[in-house]
This record gives structure tokens, C-alpha cells and sequence, in this order.
């Protein structure tokens, strides 16, 4: 409640014209009432929004400012760069909206440089003359290369620019699939190639279990019959809902996000799921039967 309350005072502060006020108030509650607040509730905070606002006004007093945090995209630099800076700037004001008040920045990942290369070529010339693999340009990854090991195939490597909602994320690749007590993720690879940056297309979960063991368990529910089973992951109902035509869990990318002790799953998942907002714009969202 609380958290739209203080979208709505943002959005009525930032608004000098009345008329484009009240189009983001109604965008701004749309938007609540699809991530799962009650309709009666939000209907309710407007006027409280609009009340309070006028009052620190009246008062001459401002609300005060949240920092602004900063939401880093890092890219590799490519021809069509400009063209994609353009694109997630035109769509700012809806990224901050979701958001709050955020700073969007692009960071580029620069080449490696001739000399660097020359030298470290040189440096493997000389400790092994046959066999010139250069370590660097392999990637890594979090596969634990067990025989007829069913999640391995569906694994980011680092050569992966991994973004949620905008944001940058890493994995941990000292970790294998293999590895329990960790919080991870997936992300539908069919959602992902749409061109906004705000997706439906990722999740967080935990499991105290191996990780492939627990994407055994998401795997059996994608299946269609009077048992309902898809409705028992978050994975298996995305898929029926949005890609019924493609109805399967190769469409997943996964992968480990970090490894905590037990005690410690439930504040991590959460911590994520709030950060990078996969509770309203994401499949944490979705409610599943247990």
C-alpha cells in the first residue's frame, strides 16, 4: 500500500500539466492492479496522493528526495549501439515509473587491445609450443557435466550479458548445477528477444536441493492433462499462458545466482525478487497451487 501511495505522489509532483497528471495516474494504476493490488485500494490512495501533495505545498515543504539509483546497461560495443541508447532512453519515463527515480547509464565493454593480446600469445608460445589455446577466450559455466544431466544443455555462460528488467546480474560460475542451498534463476528466451527493456521473462527461485534436481521438478510440471500439474510452476503456467504453441522448458535459460546457507533462502529470494521487480514486471508474480 504504502508503495503505491508514494508512486502516486511522485507522479502528481513531477507533473505540471493536469491533463498529462492525470494520464500517468491512470497508466500508474493500471499498472498496480495488474502486478496484483486490489482496484478498490488504489482508487482509494488517489485522492489521499492528491491530498497530501497539495498539503506540503500549502505548507511549503517537499517530500523528500530518494536517492537515485543507478541502473547500469553494459554492452559490447556494436554498430547499432546509438540506435539502442535511443530506444531505452524514449522509454525512460515507463522505466521510471515501475522503477522510481533511477539513473540510466550504458557502460561499453571495450576490446581487448592489440599489445594485450600480442603479449599473452607470446606468453603461451613460449610455455606450450604444440598446443595454442588461449584460456581467456573460454567460457565459463556452471554446467557439472554429469551423463544424461538434463539441465547442463539450458546453462548461461559468461559470455552472456544476463539483464533483468534493465538491470545487470551475475552469476556465481565457481558453482555447478550440481551445487545445493542456492538461489537461481530462469528466463524465458522467447520473452526475452522482444525489443522493450521492462519483460515478462524472468524468475527467481530457491532450493535446498541440487539445482538440476530442482529443474527436474519444474520439468515434470510441463504437462497438459486433467491434473492440472502446469498450474504447480511458475515456468509450466508462463508457457501455457503466453507460448502454448511452444510448451516446453527448453525455452528456459538458467542458472545460479549464489550460493547462502539455509536459514538465509527466503531473505535472498525476496531480496532479488524486490530488486529487480520480477514481482510486478516478471514470473515471480504468478500464483501457483502447491
Amino acid at each position: 500500500k504504502s508503495v503505491v501511495f508514494s508512486q502516486m505522489m511522485r507522479v502528481i509532483q513531477r507533473n505540471s500539466n493536469d491533463s498529462t497528471c492525470v494520464e500517468d495516474l491512470e497508466r500508474l494504476k493500471e499498472d498496480m492492479i495488474k502486478s496484483g493490488h486490489s482496484e478498490d485500494m488504489v482508487d482509494g490512495l488517489e485522492p489521499l496522493a492528491v491530498q497530501r501533495v497539495l498539503e506540503n505545498e500549502l505548507l511549503g515543504l517537499r517530500t523528500p528526495k530518494e536517492p537515485t539509483e543507478q541502473v547500469v546497461f553494459s554492452v559490447k560495443y556494436f554498430k547499432e549501439l546509438g540506435e539502442l541508447k535511443k530506444l531505452v532512453h524514449s522509454v525512460g519515463d515507463d522505466i521510471r515509473e515501475l522503477c522510481g527515480d533511477i539513473q540510466l547509464t550504458f557502460a561499453i565493454r571495450k576490446q581487448p587491445s592489440i599489445s594485450s593480446a600480442v603479449v599473452r600469445n607470446r606468453k603461451l608460445s613460449e610455455s606450450a609450443p604444440i598446443d595454442f589455446i588461449d584460456i581467456d577466450c573460454q567460457p565459463k559455466s556452471q554446467k557439472c557435466g554429469g551423463k544424461g544431466c538434463k539441465t547442463c544443455p539450458y546453462l548461461f555462460d559468461s559470455n552472456d550479458l544476463l539483464m533483468v528488467n534493465g538491470m545487470t546480474i551475475n552469476l556465481d560460475f565457481q558453482l555447478t548445477c550440481r551445487a545445493s542451498n542456492v538461489i537461481y534463476i530462469a528466463q524465458c528466451q522467447l520473452c526475452n528477444k522482444l525489443a522493450q527493456v521492462l519483460k515478462e521473462d524472468t524468475y527467481f527461485g530457491q532450493t535446498v536441493t541440487a539445482m538440476n534436481t530442482r529443474m527436474n521438478g519444474h520439468r515434470s510440471k510441463f504437462v497438459i492433462d486433467n491434473r492440472l500439474l502446469f498450474e504447480k510452476s511458475a515456468l509450466s503456467m508462463h508457457c501455457f499462458l503466453v507460448h502454448k504453441e511452444n510448451f516446453s522448458m527448453e525455452y528456459f535459460k538458467l542458472g545460479i545466482v549464489k550460493k547462502v546457507r539455509p536459514v538465509e533462502l527466503d531473505r535472498e529470494e525476496s531480496r532479488l525478487i524486490n530488486k529487480f521487480r520480477t514481482n510486478i514486471w516478471g514470473l515471480n508474480r504468478i500464483v501457483v497451487t502447491r
